[in-house]
């Protein structure tokens, strides 16, 4: 277990290597108090500092890594291989000061005279890709995607993979 916890604060450790600037709207979370316990929920933004060209050799090592995985089974490493290595794709893409939007709650409890925090939760908005990928199926279908129209577009398939692969949606579309 110890090995897992070191491991763990490696990658945390490492994600943050190549982004900064956390900003919280703080001005409009949503704070629910009790006597002894309060919840929080806000947005927010982390903003990528450096390339993640650097970074390469990292997580080639972090996907082989998965394989050495004892208890799962070939496939199981495969899709968590591939769903981590799609992850860092889609990150190289983006250039220094992209702003990567997030969702930020917290549970906090009451320690003597101060408050603590007691639980932490970030999460990136994977529904909002899937809901932008309606967007562009429509638009193709529609032929308003300007530069990236397939002309005579009269399908269009939307695909999101969440929860670290265990859960894919598929929308097949068709124009009337």
């Amino acid at each position: 277990m110890v090995r897992w916890h070191s491991r763990i604060r490696e990658i945390v450790g490492n994600d943050w290597l190549f982004l900064g600037g956390v900003r919280l709207d703080v001005d409009c979370a949503k704070i629910t108090l009790t006597s002894e316990t309060a919840w929080l929920s806000t947005t927010g933004t982390v903003t990528q500092t450096q390339a993640f060209d650097t970074a390469i050799e990292f997580h080639l090592n972090d996907m082989m890594a998965i394989f050495d995985q004892e208890g799962f089974s070939a496939d199981d490493n495969l899709m968590e291989a591939t769903h981590y290595g799609m992850r860092r794709l889609r990150e190289r893409s983006k250039c220094i000061g992209h702003r990567w939007p997030f969702t930020f709650t917290a549970v906090l409890i009451k320690v003597e005279a101060g408050w603590r925090f007691h639980t932490l939760h970030w999460v990136m908005p994977v529904g909002a890709t899937g809901v932008y990928q309606i967007v562009e199926v429509v638009q193709q279908l529609r032929g308003e995607a300007g530069q990236n129209q397939v002309e005579g577009a009269t399908v269009g398939m939307a695909q999101n993979i969440g929860g670290s692969g265990s859960n894919i949606i598929t929308h097949i579309l068709r124009s009337c």
